[in-house]
């Protein structure tokens, strides 16, 4: 569906906004910009700048509706032959979820500190709509405010403050400018949140308000303000509200937080390794795939290998790219699922892959890790010089997935750091999909590959 050209320029202001930190604050009408600053534009009242929001907010609401229902698409569509459901196996309802899931987290990009679940656009711009109308009350406030939104930066971080601190404002009120920093004044996060969190007459309602845009702020690559790394490890602290500070912590200051989760991660109190799977969703570093792929196999957390998978794939790069080849294993579970390669189309005939691996070895062994429809591969060679040495060449058989492929080759006198995979897809009942190639040489040197490429793959499709 084309999208009219006014939507794409809204959700780019806003996308800038969140990744740059400079705050955009563009009201818009039915008919286009309003009252933008700098401009000739008659100032409309603060009636109008409500309706102007909610209507923004609607659209923002439309489009990411739209992109989610266009990426509603399981690709498989029944178990494959030889793969009855069970435990294990991805069925199409299970697909449909995460990709649901998955679209939600890619179109908008700002992780709840619930985990999993990504903060829509349109919820950056409802706060200011919704401010502006609980302070109907007070037209004067309103008024004012009204205008130091259409401002921005420090003028509306000012304001926004100003309303936080007064004691004579309700809860609703002073919990909703909290929010509304976020949206419209990035950078003065910091202050509004340790002014909140370091003040002991906050109420509950209104700290969690802080929490959240200091989330918000995090993951726009402002850091984290001083008084949730407190709050992260003060055991005195409520608990609800430690684990949501620990989450800021993962996602604005990752690298500080990655030895405590990793240490979770491997306790043998199921609550700790609750608490490391919890903030391990949706994080957004790759300094923490190696964690995540220790967890994902790990049988422990076997109930938990959807939610680790996604956050994987994303990670690594685009799902069933070549690269989700690379490393090893993390596809512990048969299904379709994006940590592993896929070709572009189910049935396309003879298409290949090469893998690099980081030393030259002479091949003892090739064992191919295939975690759907497997029965595809067809011939393995290695390259020595310019040309291409078959090791094997056959028919790989069907079996349930997930499982390791690893025929007998052909010995060799050479040593050689790339692999070719080439798959007949016709074979396969579906999508064959493979997470990991592992070279072993004749010394028992074990690697998995450093780079992949493709004549095909699912993620160009998207």
């Amino acid at each position: 569906m084309q999208r009219p050209g006014w939507a794409v320029v809204i959700v780019a202001a806003l996308l800038s906004a969140l990744v740059t930190g400079v705050a955009t604050t563009m009201v818009l009408s039915v008919d286009g910009p309003i009252a933008v600053p700098g401009s000739d534009a008659v100032d409309e009242t603060a009636d109008e700048r409500v309706a102007a929001m909610k209507e923004r907010v609607a659209r923002l609401e439309r489009d990411n509706a739209d992109l989610r229902a266009r990426r509603e698409r399981p690709r498989v569509v029944a178990p494959p032959r030889g793969q009855p459901d069970g435990e294990g196996q991805s069925t199409p309802e299970q697909n449909a979820e995460w990709w649901s899931r998955n679209a939600d987290q890619q179109q908008t990009g700002v992780p709840r500190t619930s985990g999993g679940f990504f903060i829509s656009q349109a919820e950056f711009v409802a706060p200011q709509a919704k401010l502006l109308e609980l302070l109907s009350g007070n037209s004067e406030l309103r008024a004012d405010l009204a205008e130091a939104l259409e401002q921005g930066g420090d003028v509306a971080a000012a304001k926004l403050l100003e309303i936080v601190r007064d004691p004579e404002m309700s809860l609703a009120v002073r919990g909703c400018a909290v929010e509304t920093v976020a949206a419209v004044a990035p950078a003065a996060t910091f202050t509004v949140v340790d002014a909140v969190l370091r003040s002991p007459d906050a109420e509950a309602g209104v700290r969690a308000k802080a929490l959240w845009s200091a989330t918000a702020a995090a993951i726009s690559g402002h850091g984290v303000p001083d008084s949730v790394r407190a709050l992260a490890f003060d055991d005195s602290a409520d608990a609800a509200e430690r684990d949501t500070a620990r989450s800021v912590m993962v996602h604005g200051a990752p690298d500080d937080m990655l030895p405590y989760v990793d240490q979770w991660a491997a306790s043998t109190d199921p609550s700790d390794r609750q608490r490391a799977h919890s903030l391990t969703r949706g994080v957004r570093h790759k300094s923490y795939l190696p964690l995540l792929t220790r967890m994902v196999n790990d049988e422990r957390y076997r109930g938990a290998a959807n939610d680790l998978i996604g956050t994987i794939a994303q990670l690594k790069d685009r799902s069933w790219s070549p690269v989700q080849m690379t490393g090893e294993p993390d596809t512990p579970i048969g299904g379709d699922l994006g940590t592993a390669w896929a070709s572009k189309s189910p049935q396309m005939g003879r298409v290949w892959i090469e893998l690099t691996y980081a030393q030259a070895v002479t091949p003892s062994q090739i064992r191919i890790r295939e975690t759907l429809a497997p029965g595809a591969v067809a011939r393995i060679a290695v390259r020595d010089g310019t040309e291409w040495r078959t090791l094997w060449e056959g028919e790989a058989g069907a079996e349930a997935a997930p499982r390791w492929f690893a025929p007998r080759i052909e010995s060799v006198d050479f040593t050689t750091h790339t692999v070719r995979l080439e798959l007949d897809t016709d074979r396969a009942d579906g999508w064959n999909e493979i997470d990991a190639v592992e070279l072993i040489g004749v010394g028992g040197l074990r690697q998995w590959a450093q780079s992949a490429r493709a004549s095909t793959s699912y993620a160009d499709s998207k």
